[in-house]
């Protein structure tokens, strides 16, 4: 039976898949959330050059939620325009934040995006993916149809 369910997750990698990004720092409930963004989760996660895709189902296999994290840096040239990425926040946390044991104090670091070599400015958000969230989505993927109403689409 295990096998069964390695050998169905390994085919989901498989399939072209993008990550619907809900809500917002002052939501408070779960319901109506508005969406914020999409995510190409076939495009590799800038640290560990896995697909966004494979990152989420080898936590799901593992029993963990996956999240992510939303960093924003400016323009080079116009720094009134900002621009968001997402990263593994297990990944992008290595470099924000630094840990003073002596002290035990926690830093969060002036860091720069690696992907286009700019201060990462403002708060950074993290959105959960729980492991629920992934099996109802491949359950709508695989059993749902057309006909559902726009407001029961999957959360992620």
């Amino acid at each position: 039976m295990e096998n069964t369910f390695e050998e169905f997750y390994e085919k989901i990698k498989n399939i072209s898949t993008e990550i619907r990004v809900l809500g917002g720092p002052d939501n408070a409930s779960s319901f109506n959330l508005t969406e914020l963004d999409t995510v190409d989760a076939d495009e590799p996660e800038t640290f560990t050059l896995e697909e966004l895709k494979n990152l989420v189902m080898d936590f799901k296999k593992a029993g963990k939620d996956f999240i992510l994290a939303r960093v924003t840096t400016p323009d080079q040239y116009r720094q009134e325009h900002l621009y968001n990425y997402y990263y593994s926040a297990s990944e992008v946390n290595k470099l924000l934040f630094k840990y003073e044991s002596d002290r035990r104090l926690l830093h969060r670091m002036k860091v720069r995006n690696p992907l286009n070599n700019m201060f990462i400015i403002g708060e950074v958000y993290y959105y959960i993916i729980t492991k629920q969230e992934v099996d109802r989505a491949i359950l709508d993927f695989y059993f749902c149809t057309d006909e559902k109403p726009k407001d029961e689409e999957t959360r992620s």
